[in-house]
């Protein structure tokens, strides 16, 4: 492990051997027979609707420990965009596998919840930012909170990381801590600078976005992951599950975004939890440099933060191939055992 200007330490692939929490590997996941395992105890896992911010029915899903008092606590699990709970199968496995309750939602406008733009469902759309916030506390007072967990750990992917950002920021007491895989905090240049200029009434897709449909979906060609087992799962999922496609995303979104974006770096005094941010390597999705601008800020106010950087990874790292998903997920894993222990 190699220290990157104080900031990011640099983790590098690994093979099987080092999988100490026996992580699902892509030789499995081309088994009928561990494909089944996933899936039955994926059925098995406790799921409905709640009401979100302005009445949008919200899925969520969660899955506890049969005993309560081997659990080494809870992860809340913010997806990103484009996202559902279903693209979360293999993750969530292991993740009960390990010890811990696991608890999940859609957010507004994909997977299973309600979409905000009736004329077309696939479109990435928001009306504001802080309704996934608050939707996301919703779900945390209904669902999370009741069950007196141990530790409530917030385990949020790229834009899912926006949004608990902030919710740690305007609730700094639910979490115990928060760790953020490929964290969304800014957009490329020059997104913010100009998306303001385009803003329509109507929700409309930013230029060069489609809807997923019209997509070209191609393993060869993609950015997001190099294991053509775990992408091509991916598509099947939306394939069998057409309601939960999303396409591009709307001016709005972006420029909601945007907003957000100057809201977290102008409260980030307001966090008192550990935080733990890894980055991907060879992000193609979301820039580097906001999540290096974000750590060295919390370093700076003197905030409980790690940084690491999964070497030559793409921005999906829950679904890479083994060598880069097994190191952040055992990042992870050793940072939440790390909460457990200093608890003890």
């Amino acid at each position: 492990m190699q220290n990157t200007n104080n900031i990011f330490d640099e983790i590098h692939m690994i093979d099987d051997r080092l999988n100490k929490y026996n992580l699902t590997t892509q030789k499995q996941i081309v088994t009928i027979e561990y494909i089944t395992q996933i899936d039955s105890f994926f059925k098995l896992g406790t799921d409905g609707f709640f009401k979100g911010e302005k009445g949008i029915s919200t899925y969520y899903k969660y899955f506890l420990q049969e005993i309560k008092e081997d659990e080494k606590g809870a992860i809340v699990i913010s997806s990103g965009r484009r996202e559902c709970a279903l693209k979360y199968k293999e993750l969530i496995f292991d993740l009960y596998r390990v010890g811990y309750s696991v608890y999940i939602l859609d957010h507004r406008g994909q997977g299973f919840t309600e979409r905000i733009n009736v004329t077309d469902k696939q479109m990435g759309h928001i009306d504001d930012f802080e309704y996934y916030v608050s939707d996301l506390k919703k779900y945390y007072e209904k669902f999370v909170k009741i069950n007196g967990h141990y530790k409530t750990l917030l385990l949020a992917h790229s834009m899912g990381a926006t949004i608990g950002t902030r919710y740690i920021e305007k609730f700094p007491d639910d979490f115990d801590c928060a760790a953020f895989s490929s964290p969304m905090f800014g957009l490329r240049f020059p997104a913010c600078m100009l998306i303001g200029l385009f803003t329509r009434a109507e929700p409309k897709y930013l230029i060069g976005e489609t809807n997923f449909d019209n997509e070209e979906r191609n393993f060869s060609t993609n950015n997001l992951t190099h294991s053509k087992v775990r992408y091509e799962a991916m598509m099947k999922m939306y394939e069998n599950n057409p309601s939960t496609k999303i396409g591009g995303p709307s001016y709005q979104w972006v420029y909601q975004s945007c907003i957000t974006f100057k809201k977290i770096f102008k409260e980030l005094h307001k966090i008192e939890i550990p935080i733990i941010v890894i980055q991907a390597g060879e992000d193609k999705v979301v820039t580097a440099s906001a999540q290096k601008k974000l750590v060295l800020k919390l370093k700076k106010l003197g905030k409980n933060v790690q940084g690491f950087n999964i070497i030559d990874a793409y921005h999906e790292m829950f679904i890479e191939k083994d060598e880069f998903r097994i190191p952040v997920i055992t990042t992870f894993l050793d940072f939440f055992n790390n909460i457990n222990d200093n608890k003890n």
